[in-house]
C-alpha cells in the first residue's frame, strides 16, 4: 500500500501485509526435569497410562475415548489375580490380565482350549452341546470364578486360531456394550434369532466409551456387585450367536438337544 505523506508507514505496509496471521505467543516451557520418584509412584495412573498417551500420538487426542477391540477393552476389567488366582501364577508365569491368561490357557490347557475354538465350527444343538461339553471341563479343570470363565471362553472364541467366528463375537460384545440396561432382555432375545439390537451402530469401527458407560459398568467389578450375573448375560448373547441356525428354530434345537441327552439306561446313576 502506498501512503504519499509517510514513508514509515509506507515501509511498514509493504513488509508486514494486513491480512498477514499475528504471530502466536510462546508457549509456557515445560520443565523435563524433576526430582526422582519412588517405585510405586513409577506406576500410578498419571504416570502409567496403559498406553492412551501413545495411542493420542499415532491415532489423534481423542483416542482415548475409542475403543478399538471391544473384546480385549471389556476382558481387561477383570483381575485373574482375584477371579483365577491359581491360573494368574500359572507355572510361575504372570498372568495378569485376561487376554495373557487366555493365551496361557491355550498351551497349558491346550485340549480345552482347542475344543472351545472348535465349537464355533458347528451351529444349533450340536454347538450347544459342544459348549455345554467344554464349559464342564473349564470349571472342573481349575478353581476359577465364573466371570473369569465366560471372559476366558469369550477371548478363546475370538482370538484362537481355531475359531471361525471372531468377526461374530465381536460384533455381540459391541452389541452389548452398547445397550442400555433396560433393553438387555431384548438383546437376549435378538440374538436367539441371529439378530443384533443396536443395528445402526453395531460394526461401525468407532466405538466411544461415552457410548458404552451403561454396558461397562455392568461389567465393571468395581462398579458393580452383580458383575458376575451380568457376565453370564453376555455370554448368553455370545452362545446364541454361536449356535443360532437358519434351519432351525430354538423350541427344534432344544428338542433336538434334549434328544441327544435322553438317558434310557435303567442302571444310569441320575
Amino acid at each position: 500500500m502506498y501512503h504519499p505523506y509517510d514513508s514509515t508507514l509506507q515501509t511498514r505496509y509493504r513488509q508486514t501485509p494486513l491480512d498477514a496471521p499475528k504471530a502466536k505467543p510462546a508457549a509456557p516451557t515445560r520443565s523435563r526435569h524433576r526430582a526422582p520418584i519412588s517405585s510405586e509412584e513409577m506406576w500410578n495412573e498419571t504416570i502409567c497410562d496403559g498406553g492412551k498417551a501413545a495411542l493420542a500420538i499415532t491415532r489423534g487426542l481423542s483416542s482415548s475415548e475409542s475403543i478399538p477391540d471391544p473384546v480385549t477393552f471389556v476382558s481387561m476389567l477383570l483381575d485373574p489375580e482375584i477371579l483365577a488366582p491359581d491360573l494368574a501364577s500359572w507355572k510361575k508365569e504372570f498372568n495378569r490380565t485376561m487376554p495373557r491368561l487366555a493365551q496361557a490357557y491355550s498351551i497349558h490347557r491346550e485340549e480345552i482350549a482347542e475344543g472351545i475354538a472348535l465349537a464355533t465350527k458347528s451351529s444349533g444343538y450340536e454347538c450347544r452341546i459342544e459348549i455345554d461339553r467344554m464349559v464342564q471341563k473349564v470349571f472342573s479343570a481349575d478353581r476359577v470364578h465364573p466371570a473369569a470363565a465366560y471372559c476366558l471362553m469369550m477371548l478363546l472364541w475370538h482370538d484362537h486360531p481355531k475359531s471361525q467366528k471372531k468377526e461374530t463375537i465381536s460384533l455381540v460384545v459391541e452389541d452389548y456394550m452398547l445397550t442400555p440396561d433396560d433393553l438387555v432382555d431384548d438383546l437376549l432375545h435378538a440374538t436367539k434369532w441371529g439378530s443384533t439390537l443396536n443395528i445402526t451402530m453395531v460394526g461401525q469401527g468407532h466405538l466411544k466409551q461415552s457410548s458404552v458407560s451403561q454396558g461397562l459398568m455392568r461389567l465393571d467389578p468395581d462398579q458393580n456387585g452383580d458383575f458376575t450375573h451380568n457376565w453370564l448375560e453376555l455370554w448368553s448373547c455370545l452362545v446364541n450367536a454361536l449356535c443360532y441356525t437358519k434351519t432351525q428354530a430354538p423350541l427344534a434345537e432344544l428338542t433336538a438337544a434334549k434328544a441327544v441327552w435322553l438317558i434310557t439306561s435303567t442302571s444310569h446313576p441320575l
